[in-house]
């Protein structure tokens, strides 16, 4: 399962098939659109795109349509960052009802290796104090076949934040 990955790391995707879920290594983050990488000259400014923010957008609209590029990502919980510099926070947010959740992703087959990327929509009021501009789309169990195999005009729908009162939030200060 994914669990505190950065961008660049590898982690498993479960995608649909009609027999069944599979389990699939891919490394997290999408190439960026050429015009956003074809100027960049050192290699460690280059920024794999993470999360579809936009699910409206060109470049991330044909993967949505098309269900076999659909997947769902297995995570045990997610973090996210606050404080100053010195004093930061880390946030652990989990679904205690679920060891194993899954956030709703898409893949794709670039020319060095197979990579993923997970949807993300508004915070939630548990994730909103802490980042206010968007939190990992999580699907409810009832909705994994939803998002794997309907027509995207359907799917859509599932694009909401999850509820609060089904999360838990762990607070670990870190002096750095």
């Amino acid at each position: 399962v994914l669990r505190g990955q950065s961008g660049g790391q590898s982690g498993g995707q479960s995608g649909g098939q009609s027999s069944g879920r599979y389990l699939a290594p891919r490394m997290w983050g999408v190439p960026p659109p050429q015009s956003f990488s074809s100027g960049i000259t050192d290699a460690r400014d280059y920024r794999p795109v993470t999360t579809v923010r936009n699910p409206e957008s060109p470049f991330w609209i044909g993967n949505l349509r098309h269900i076999e590029l659909r997947c769902l990502v297995p995570v045990t919980q997610f973090q996210e960052w606050s404080g100053e510099k010195g004093h930061k926070k880390q946030h652990w947010f989990s679904v205690p009802s679920q060891p194993v959740f899954a956030f709703a992703g898409i893949w794709r087959d670039t020319t060095d290796l197979p990579v993923f990327a997970f949807l993300t929509t508004e915070p939630n009021s548990l994730v909103e104090p802490v980042h206010p501009k968007a939190m990992p789309m999580i699907l409810h169990p009832e909705d994994y076949d939803v998002w794997l195999n309907a027509e995207w005009k359907t799917a859509k729908n599932l694009v909401a934040p999850y509820p609060s009162q089904l999360m838990d939030m762990t607070e670990i200060s870190r002096d750095t």
